[in-house]
């Protein structure tokens, strides 16, 4: 979107500046004049896992993911806890620590899908409860992770569990 902020000149002249505005801080808002309001998302950085239920994460859009430092992971709630279970890669220690339907056995029915390296079978779930089993899981297997995500109602929720000094820990038990 172009946008310019005009100045008035001396000689009676405008001058129209081009302004570079970095449009994922912002959500554009039509008015009845045909003008457009710039309205400023909300930075929301989550402190505690019980915060996360004032926020709606269904349809959310993650923007940015690190885990360990490794950037480029492909930016999907499934693809994350993939990735995150990979990295823990022990079967027994995921079932001990999970707060989703996993089982020890091999399943593919239910919306199970068994992963034979680990040797259990994970149920599919929704993005919140997803998102709490990645955050569950990095935090007791001291993994790092830094997540942004953008919710349908454009607040931007920063969340970073770095687990040298992580408060998250005594919510979740």
């Amino acid at each position: 979107m172009k946008v310019y902020r005009f100045n008035y000149l001396e000689n009676g002249n405008i001058l129209l500046e081009k302004v570079v505005i970095d449009m994922n801080n912002y959500n554009i808002e039509d008015k009845e004049n045909g003008d457009k309001l710039l309205i400023k998302n909300k930075n929301i950085n989550i402190y505690y896992i019980d915060e996360l239920k004032n926020y709606n994460f269904k349809k959310s859009e993650l923007i940015s993911c690190s885990v360990n430092g490794e950037n480029n992971l492909k930016l999907k709630y499934r693809s994350i806890l993939d990735y995150i279970y990979n990295l823990i890669n022990d079967g027994e220690i995921i079932i001990q620590n999970t707060k989703i339907n996993i089982k020890p056995i091999e399943k593919t029915d239910e919306g199970f899908t068994y992963y034979e390296h680990l040797g259990i079978s994970i149920q599919c779930v929704g993005i919140s409860r997803c998102l709490h089993e990645i955050l569950y899981q990095c935090i007791e297997n001291n993994i790092h992770i830094k997540l942004k995500i953008k919710t349908i109602d454009d607040k931007i929720i920063k969340i970073n569990i770095n687990n040298l000094i992580n408060p998250l820990v005594q919510i979740w038990r």
